[in-house]
Formats: structure tokens, sequence, C-alpha cells
């Protein structure tokens, strides 16, 4: 028995340092907004709830994420790497859950239709592909 559609979840990782850039790269503004902003604008958008995983910044970041309909989650080991925080937040996902769409928080040119385009669209995968 089917429970109906699908529940999507985007889960936004956000809690590198940033060493590379030189700053709080999550911060930096593209096209007058916060970068963070811009992917949660477009993970939103997609999925049926929205995770957001902080670490190093995640005093700084996570005013921004109170304008959003987004959880976070914050990884105290985020020195680790990014598989750190991609554990931090799987362990969060509620059962219902179906999939979850692993989004970097500085990707700056992610368009709605391109994060959400192949999960919505006829012939989409069912439940039990990966």
């Amino acid at each position: 028995m089917s429970r109906g559609p699908l529940e999507l979840h985007a889960m936004v990782l956000a809690a590198g340092a940033s060493s590379r850039f030189g700053a709080v790269k999550q911060l930096a503004a593209v096209d007058g907004q916060p970068l963070l902003q811009r992917v949660l604008t477009r993970a939103c958008a997609a999925a049926d709830r929205t995770w957001v995983v902080l670490g190093a910044y995640a005093e700084r970041l996570a005013p921004l994420v109170t304008h959003y309909e987004a959880s976070v989650v914050t990884n105290a080991n985020w020195i680790e790497g990014i598989a750190s925080s991609i554990r931090s937040g799987v362990r969060h996902l509620p059962v219902t859950c179906d999939g979850v769409m692993l989004i970097l928080g500085d990707q700056a040119l992610l368009s709605r239709s391109r994060t959400c385009g192949g999960w919505r669209s006829p012939g989409a995968p069912h439940r039990n592909s990966i």
C-alpha cells in the first residue's frame, strides 16, 4: 500500500570553515544576498522539508536560517570534513523521509528547476529507487 507522494528533503551542507576562501563563504554576497540564503531559497522551494548543517560559523549563520522553513543541525565535528556533516544531518531525518538531496552551501548557481526538476517530474524515481 502506498503512502502517497514521496516525502523529499533537502540537506544544505554549510559547516565548513571556508579556509581557502579566506572569509565566511556562506556570508559572501551573490546578487546582493548572502550565499547561504540564496541556496536556502532554492532548497526550500524544491523540498518538502529542508535541513541546514552548520559547524564552524554556526553562531553567525544560524540567524540567516530563521527566515526560512528549515531546521538547523549543528555538527560539532565539522573539522572532520563533509562526511561528518552528512552523518550529522542524516541522524535527524525522520523515518517518513523517502529521499534527501545533498546541497552544498556554496552552490551559487543552483536553480530551482535543476534542484527539483527530476524529483517531481513524470518518470521520477520511485520509493524503492536509490
